[in-house]
């Protein structure tokens, strides 16, 4: 077991060393305005701009993340209901069905699961493009496999 760790850590190193001496490591590498803008960034977070409006566009950018954060979960437990149910395998009574409905929707619970949520969120923004809708299923679509899963496993523990 150690020798495999020692291949895949010489390997991931190799990776590693190959991929900086791959990065053109010349002047315009970093930007040149940058330190010039992080100074800005560190001033502002040291003294904030507390003016109303200012105030007031933060409450409303806060309230639409608020919005779009509920909206995500409501389509997410849409999805997680009926996915946990056949990944629990308590609807069908067939054997053979049975075990096919619970493979395919653990399958796919798997699947929404697997893939982080930043991940679906660039996929959604190119294929949607920057709007609520990418945003809402990109929270909707993990969390229905984790709340599926969650969902199939409790259905799971009731007594018959």
């Amino acid at each position: 077991m150690a020798h495999g760790r020692g291949a895949l850590t010489a390997l991931l190193c190799a990776a590693v060393l190959w991929a900086l001496l791959r990065v053109p490591w010349g002047d315009d590498l970093v930007r040149p305005g940058g330190v010039v803008m992080v100074g800005q960034v560190l001033g502002g977070m040291l003294k904030p701009d507390l003016a109303p409006e200012v105030l007031g566009k933060a409450a409303a950018a806060a309230w639409q993340t608020v919005a779009y954060g509920v909206t995500g979960m409501t389509v997410a437990l849409a999805l997680a209901l009926p996915l946990g149910a056949l990944a629990s395998g308590t609807l069908v009574h067939n054997p053979m069905l049975r075990r096919v409905t619970i493979v395919l929707a653990r399958g796919s619970l798997g699947l929404l699961r697997a893939i982080h949520e930043l991940v679906w969120a660039w996929l959604f923004v190119a294929a949607l493009g920057l709007s609520p809708v990418a945003a809402i299923a990109a929270l909707a679509i993990p969390y229905a496999g984790i709340l599926g899963r969650i969902y199939a496993d409790l259905l799971n523990d009731v007594p018959p």
